[in-house]
């Protein structure tokens, strides 16, 4: 009797320590244990953020082309709408410089006719002024204006200087008289102004 209840005991001491070993490690094999717990976990965990990291690192970039992309067309927009600007700017600059030896023409015809005191010179003088007039008025509305020339400083911007005349009534560097009327359309020089200039110091 008292061997079955000693074979009894043992077998519910073996059956408690196989169903919780843990209870009969000694304490620095627990500890071990529990070490190694922890290092798999943080194994783990590591392993867990590098396979992040490569997922990550691929946004980044495309975050980044895709601001590099957003501005390249912000700056794309930009510069066709000014290039389209400019061109409505100057849409009749080459129509103007062809109506300019028009111009040259009338004031030719005005600075060289005779004069003369008959009805029908005179009426016909008249209307080529008038014409001129209004030719110049309807270019002067989209944009075209002559250049100041006699009696005005010289600028090379707007002035070409073909001869330089000693005049002592002229300050120095003054246009005397202007051969070509000069013209800008808007802010650009068509043809600058051909004259004269005063050279005395």
């Amino acid at each position: 009797m008292r061997d079955e209840a000693v074979d009894k005991e043992t077998l519910t001491a073996d059956a408690q320590a196989a169903a919780d070993p843990a209870d009969h490690q000694d304490p620095e094999e627990r500890v071990d244990a529990q070490t190694n717990t922890e290092a798999e976990a943080s194994d783990q965990a590591e392993a867990s953020d590098q396979a992040e990291t490569p997922e990550a690192e691929p946004d980044k970039a495309s975050d980044t082309r895709y601001l590099r992309l957003l501005a390249d067309f912000d700056n794309y927009k930009r510069r066709t709408q000014r290039e389209k600007a400019e061109i409505y700017q100057y849409a009749n600059e080459s129509l103007i410089k062809d109506l300019l030896p028009v111009l040259d023409a009338f004031d030719m015809a005005l600075q060289t006719a005779p004069a003369e005191d008959d009805e029908t010179h005179k009426s016909v003088m008249t209307g080529l002024e008038q014409i001129q007039r209004q030719l110049l008025s309807v270019l002067e509305g989209a944009g075209l204006s002559r250049i100041a020339g006699a009696g005005e400083p010289y600028d090379p911007v707007y002035h070409e200087a073909i001869m330089v005349v000693d005049d002592a009534e002229a300050p120095a560097n003054t246009i005397i008289d202007e051969l070509r009327a000069g013209y800008q359309f808007k802010d650009k020089v068509l043809r600058p102004t051909v004259c004269r200039v005063s050279g005395n110091s």
